[in-house]
């Protein structure tokens, strides 16, 4: 049985329907199975596709935290455990919310889109976590200072949900301050649910992101280092057939042989101190490969497609690029 955590999407509460007949009472059996007392059902969500029923539940003794579960078939011993499990991990996430909205990032929190536990880069139960990871709109103007006030201010939003238990991956979408969120649909829900609802008013401005990675050692990445554009689909097309045609020119000038595979654009940040001209990431085959090797091309380019420049090329993972130490100012 499918069971979802922490933050509901937005889209998928309001494809819901409130039921009080078969649906809602099979629903309401299973969650006080698992949890006697503790779950109250706000509503059925259509499937989507062939996709199971769901129930969306809150908890009764923290009205800010929710959680969905899958309705549609039976629920066995180990059904029943992971929707326990799933509600101390709805509690946890709520309280995670709560932090953000009273902590340094608060005056500038966009929505919170997701709240998740995970050791070595893998989902988990709570009591198996070491880490959480946060996504979170947050609403700045960087334009004038290329983010400069903003770092500090996500460091320190970062190390301040750090505890004994858990490090914090704070993945960062950046839009305009003047954006602002939208109320949301039903002010009853969860605050969980109302969060994620603002966040994704928000998704069509978000211009810039970034990452920090904060642990009971302090900042171990800091948001400036992979600060950089949002690759949404308009600055795709932008950018992708200039980046193209400049690592397919420097190959061939270099090699006089076309490029077997790519080039494939995987990520980008902003060059120090400009939000203006950034450095892309491009993985591609190399035409003199005898095994499967990925290289990766670093271009620096602006954002409106100007002047790219292949600054390097060098080994690298075919699902993204690695960091380079000296590109940017470590923060601090």
């Amino acid at each position: 049985m499918l069971v979802v955590v922490g933050i509901v999407a937005a889209a998928a509460v309001a494809g819901g329907v409130l039921l009080t007949g078969r649906s809602e009472r099979v629903a309401q059996g299973i969650a006080d199975d698992a949890v006697p007392g503790g779950l109250r059902i706000l509503r059925i969500d259509d499937p989507v596709g062939d996709a199971p029923r769901t129930a969306l539940a809150g908890l009764v003794d923290d009205p800010d935290a929710a959680l969905r579960f899958e309705i549609d078939r039976d629920c066995d011993t180990d059904c029943l455990r992971r929707i326990a499990e799933r509600t101390d991990e709805a509690r946890a996430a709520a309280a995670v919310v709560r932090e953000l909205g009273a902590g340094p990032c608060g005056p500038a929190l966009g929505g919170v889109t997701g709240v998740s536990w995970e050791e070595r880069g893998r989902p988990v139960p709570l009591d198996l976590a070491s880490r959480v990871r946060i996504v979170l709109t947050v609403l700045a103007d960087v334009e004038s200072d290329a983010g400069a006030d903003l770092f500090p201010l996500l460091d320190r939003c970062a190390a301040a949900l750090v505890t004994d238990r858990h490090e914090v991956d704070l993945r960062v979408s950046v839009v305009p301050a003047s954006a602002r969120p939208a109320e949301p649909v039903d002010p009853g829900l969860p605050a969980v649910l109302r969060s994620a609802e603002q966040a994704d008013a928000l998704d069509a401005e978000v211009r810039h992101v970034a990452r920090v990675l904060a642990s009971t050692d302090g900042i171990e990445l800091p948001a400036d280092r992979e600060f950089g554009p949002a690759l949404t689909d308009d600055l795709r097309d932008t950018l992708e057939p200039v980046l193209d045609r400049a690592v397919r020119d420097h190959v061939v000038a270099g090699t006089g042989a076309a490029l077997e595979r790519g080039p494939s654009l995987r990520s980008a940040v902003y060059l120090p101190g400009s939000v203006d001209r950034l450095r892309a990431y491009l993985s591609f085959t190399p035409p003199d490969a005898t095994e499967r090797t990925t290289r990766i091309a670093a271009v620096d380019v602006g954002r409106d497609g100007t002047d790219p420049v292949v600054a390097r090329l060098f080994d690298g993972s075919r699902f993204g690029a690695p960091y380079e130490p000296g590109l940017r100012t470590p923060a601090g």
